[in-house]
């Protein structure tokens, strides 16, 4: 039987013994980990990231999407694997993520199959759509991807004490944000405000949603395109405190549709060649 892996290395070298990091880091996964439950099956931490295994061979890929989303503006790499057993995984994956870095690219999938690199090309494809977003985009895209998962089942996220951890996760966010624009050069990437995040109601939006988006499609389809729906525009402003039309706005300098037909077609390719 077939290993799953992913691992994940945080470009956290120049933020060496920053604490505020490290529980940025830290709460993260944590909070990724409970949401995952059991398609999550054995984590190692390493020095600069995390090794995870798991159950199926698309579930790396969309808890590395979500990692890299939450993590923003860290920077996640990840070697994405798969073999006989976790040894390979991780002999797998460690190549993966060294051909990461020389690329200079987010993630990438090795199993020694042929069709890995059809996959690489979508995986190097997908870190073009979504390169360096506003911090105000990347929220935008973290409460649209907890209100509507792709193809996974969180409804861990109903849990009060799961809400209550995504408001620290996200405290650590800001704080790390207002730290890197007090040092940092001005851009773009700065000249937003942190939104005001409205945990309130986020909770009452969480437990209305339905979170078990997990069931893929199946039969033959020319072309499945709905990954995304629309109305989430204004619950997603409601949270953050931003105009619908900011909300909309942001949904297409993010490529969000197209990211998320790309994601969902990486996933479905791993699930149905490996």
């Amino acid at each position: 039987m077939a290993k799953y892996g992913l691992l994940a290395k945080i470009e956290q070298s120049k933020y060496e013994g920053d604490l505020l990091v490290k529980k940025f880091v830290l709460s993260s996964v944590d909070f990724l980990n409970r949401a995952a439950g059991k398609d999550l099956l054995e984590i190692q931490a390493e020095k600069d990231g995390f090794n995870l295994f798991f159950r199926n061979p698309h579930k790396p890929f969309l808890y590395y999407r979500l990692l890299e989303t939450l993590l923003y503006p860290l920077e996640v790499r990840g070697g994405l694997a798969a073999g006989r057993d976790n040894r390979e995984v991780l002999e797998n994956g460690t190549e993966a993520l060294q051909t990461c870095a020389r690329l200079e690219t987010g993630a990438l999938f090795k199993s020694g199959k042929k069709t890995d690199q059809y996959l690489n090309q979508m995986l190097k494809l997908r870190n073009e759509i979504r390169e360096h977003p506003t911090i105000q985009a990347n929220l935008v895209q973290t409460f649209s991807e907890f209100l509507f998962p792709l193809l996974a089942d969180l409804s861990a996220l109903k849990r009060s004490d799961m809400v209550a951890r995504l408001s620290l996760v996200l405290k650590f966010k800001e704080e790390f944000f207002q730290a890197l624009k007090k040092e940092g050069p001005s851009n773009r990437f700065y000249s937003h405000e942190f939104p005001e995040i409205d945990f309130g109601k986020y909770r009452e939006l969480i437990e209305k949603s339905d979170l078990d988006q997990k069931d893929f499609p199946e039969g033959y389809r020319l072309l499945h395109e709905d990954y995304w729906k629309k109305g989430f525009s204004t619950k997603v402003s409601e949270i953050l405190g931003i105009t619908r039309q900011i909300i909309d706005r942001n949904y297409k300098y993010l490529n969000f549709l197209n990211l998320r037909n790309l994601d969902a077609t990486i996933a479905f390719f791993l699930r149905d060649n490996f």
